[in-house]
């Protein structure tokens, strides 16, 4: 029987969420506060934790990082309020496995320690203790619009060759399917794709050498690069240097065939400047950029992509919804998706889920809050990264 282990401060969101879980066939453990979480963690690892973002003692973010620094690598799911969905997003960045947003509703927590179940079986599986690589969505690759044909045209450029390559964005915005693409449609496609989160990851070189080793052939996506501790980052570079690395479980010296991506919300180059990134192994993974604009910044691209996650939706919950009234369409076009690409998936699922009166289309009371009642026109401008980019030393 799988275990989850549920932390929050509310005990009657737990009570609630615990009849639900326990009901569909899991051990459930509640724990009221952070700190007594950890010290629950000391002696037991659960299969999954599920934590409000805002706990008495320490918010969500912060035991997250707690967790991950004690090497206690399994999903942790944030349950956040809509209006937190940007910081909840964040905690994506730091090694989450995902989150959902009250209002709960059964069918959506139901799917995502679902997913969260047979990610972690997947990964027990195969290679990685330390970070788990977790599945990418593909999806996001399917848009047909001006703005994500640019980026298939710099994918279909660079990726037949071995740069190695840093992708620039916000949280959320989709550098992980950009990342995935490129190796898909490279030789190495064959090979394995190993993720690893920067931020998560331990300051000893014995976690980055399994992730090296268990890449070798293929790609090492280093997610929020700029996040590498010091003490990894000489590693990294001088098995850069050598083109060799030593086998995993063993004393043998291998040759390294491997081809780097790194993604990042800020500039790289900016923390070479701070003496906090090597510049020498900055210019190795340099080879070449690509950066994802933010959501806000491509306004053609809120349907297709809004159009397509319904889909998905549709499929997953078995329901056919047709698409999104005109007063729907236009809340979507004009808030500025600080989630991005993230957000909009999670609020079209809310809205396919709150769906329950059998409409054809979704209307705007089934979306949040400040979605439907957001009036600031859509920011249009050259991105965060952009000018920038083309200023740093190749």
């Amino acid at each position: 029987m799988k275990r989850i282990l549920i932390i929050d401060d509310d005990k009657d969101m737990c009570l609630l969420l615990k009849l639900f879980l326990v009901r569909k066939g899991y051990d459930v453990i509640e724990k009221y506060s952070a700190t007594d979480a950890l010290v629950f963690l000391e002696h037991t690892q659960p299969d999954i934790i599920i934590s409000d973002l805002m706990l008495g003692d320490m918010n969500g973010i912060e035991l997250l990082k707690k967790v991950k620094g004690n090497n206690i690598n399994v999903p942790f799911i944030i349950i956040t309020a809509y209006e937190d969905i940007a910081t909840s997003v964040k905690a994506i960045n730091h090694g989450a496995f995902d989150y959902i947003t009250k209002p709960l509703l059964p069918e959506e927590i139901y799917t995502v320690v679902k997913k969260a179940i047979e990610a972690k079986e997947g990964n027990d599986k195969n290679i990685l203790k330390g970070n788990f690589a977790y599945p990418i969505q593909k999806e996001h690759m399917l848009a047909t619009t001006e703005s994500w044909k640019r980026i298939l045209n710099q994918i279909n450029l660079i990726a037949p060759t071995d740069y190695n390559i840093i992708i620039y964005g916000e949280t959320g915005s989709g550098k992980k399917a950009v990342g995935r693409e490129i190796h898909e449609q490279s030789t190495r496609r064959a090979m394995p794709f190993i993720v690893v989160n920067c931020s998560t990851l331990p300051d000893s070189v014995d976690d980055i050498a399994k992730h090296i080793d268990a890449a070798n052939g293929g790609t090492l996506f280093l997610e929020n690069i700029t996040l590498l501790s010091m003490n990894v980052q000489h590693f990294l570079l001088d098995i850069l240097r050598e083109k060799k690395i030593k086998k995993a479980g063993s004393e043998k010296i291998i040759d390294l065939n491997i081809r780097i991506i790194g993604s990042s919300n800020e500039i790289v180059w900016n923390e070479v400047v701070a003496g906090k990134f090597i510049e020498d192994l900055f210019h190795r993974i340099n080879g070449f950029n690509i950066e994802v604009f933010s959501l806000r910044n491509r306004k053609d691209d809120i349907m297709p992509f809004a159009d397509h996650f319904l889909k998905l939706a549709n499929q997953k919950f078995e329901k056919y919804i047709k698409g999104f009234t005109p007063d729907a369409t236009s809340v979507l076009k004009n808030y500025t998706w600080p989630g991005n690409l993230h957000e909009l998936n999670n609020i079209i699922t809310k809205a396919v889920l709150l769906n329950t009166n059998g409409d054809m289309q979704i209307v705007p009371d089934l979306f949040p809050e400040e979605i439907k009642y957001f009036t600031t026109p859509l920011l249009m401008n050259k991105g965060i990264f952009t000018g920038n980019i083309a200023q740093q030393r190749n």
